[in-house]
């Protein structure tokens, strides 16, 4: 072979080896350069997409406890139902090192679970009359007390405080402010909007600042109660105009001003006929016409206590939660573990024979999902494994 036929054969070897393998061509590298990035959303959805039933149903419930340990009912929760979230009591609480120890193995447990979906751990911590531990957990003066200080950053103050004090305890979650006005017990900051609207707001950026979840209750105001809503229903009989001018200002002015994946809006179990003769936490008005279409609140929305006598005394636990969920609750709030496995198996139910729609309840999921990882205690790239 000649020379010349030599180097032609090198230099033809030499472009193979060189364009041909070790580098993309120019349609190649363009082809890698535009492919679209996974966002957000779609990796939530993603996750979502890989859930079972069981797991969805089980996200949209908050639930509690009987006791002080992860006993057998707690694993029951947490492992075969795939619960939401947890709300802890003084049945619950023996120490400071206690709780922060059970909430720890609360969330362990829930991280080797399913789709290793963290708790959201939630203490009524109000302040005035309504704390857990006051002796170890921070222990607020009422709400009362602080709006007549006419200081909304008093208000916030405190918030910083509740959220740092529950914090180091294992809690991610406070049911607090009370948005109410003029309700009992001194558990609301004043008994006008102009008074309660600041407070609330002060007290929101607070638990926000510091991420931790809060909820503004009892959507859509209860301070006019003729009758405590733990023991029975009752109606509100003011005009839609009449609540829209006062009730509901604090928690519109909130849902107006405030990232709505950090706080919750906790629904009341009372009548308002101007709206629904239904109680707001089974009331399609409220939750989805109000809620989310006048408003606009893109948020979680979830029910008062289930157990209460406002819902209890109207409503079987095999109805109250599908019928909460139909009407637009994300999120089922069961303090007495005796009544959550009727409520879970009854919505389960209604999911599976399409009674309630898998789109329904993959909404929900959406948010709760979005909420936690907004609220730092769900890692979402380390979950869905997608970067």
């Amino acid at each position: 072979m000649g020379k010349s036929k030599i180097w032609v054969t090198v230099l033809l070897c030499s472009n193979f080896l060189f364009c041909g393998c070790g580098q993309a061509l120019p349609a190649q590298q363009t082809a890698l350069a535009t492919k679209p990035k996974i966002t957000r959303e779609e990796k939530i959805k993603k996750i979502i997409s890989q859930m079972t039933p069981e797991e969805k149903v089980g996200q949209m419930m908050l639930v509690g406890l009987p006791g002080p340990n992860y006993d057998e009912t707690a694993q029951t929760m947490v492992k075969e139902y795939h619960v939401g979230g947890i709300i802890q009591f003084d049945r619950n609480m023996i120490s400071g090192k206690q709780i922060a120890a059970f909430n720890g193995q609360l969330q362990g447990a829930a991280k080797e679970t399913g789709q290793h979906i963290p708790l959201f751990i939630a203490v009524d911590q109000e302040g005035g009359q309504v704390v857990r531990m006051g002796d170890t957990l921070p222990d607020a003066p009422s709400e009362a007390s602080i709006g007549a200080t006419g200081q909304p950053a008093t208000a916030k103050e405190w918030a910083v405080k509740t959220a740092i004090g529950i914090k180091q305890h294992g809690f991610n979650t406070n049911f607090a402010p009370v948005a109410d006005l003029g309700f009992t017990n001194q558990r609301s900051y004043g008994t006008t909007a102009q008074t309660v609207t600041p407070f609330v707001l002060a007290a929101v950026e607070g638990y926000k600042e510091n991420n931790v979840m809060c909820a503004l209750k009892h959507f859509p105001g209860i301070g006019r109660a003729a009758v405590d809503p733990h023991n029975d229903t009752s109606e509100i009989t003011a005009s839609q105009k009449d609540l829209a001018a006062t009730d509901q200002i604090p928690f519109l002015t909130v849902i107006n001003k405030m990232p709505h994946e950090n706080f919750m809006v906790m629904v009341s179990h009372l009548v308002y006929p101007a709206y629904e003769k239904v109680p707001a936490s089974v009331s399609r008005v409220f939750m989805t016409n109000v809620l989310r279409k006048e408003w606009q609140y893109k948020g979680i929305i979830i029910t008062d206590d289930m157990a209460m006598g406002g819902l209890a005394n109207v409503y079987a636990p095999e109805e109250m939660g599908v019928l909460a969920i139909d009407a637009g609750a994300d999120m089922l709030l069961s303090c007495n573990p005796p009544m959550t496995p009727a409520i879970y198996q009854s919505v389960l139910a209604a999911v599976k024979n399409g009674d309630i729609s898998q789109q329904r309840i993959d909404e929900s999921v959406y948010r709760i999902l979005s909420a936690k990882e907004i609220l730092g205690i769900w890692q979402l790239d380390e979950a869905s494994g997608i970067k």
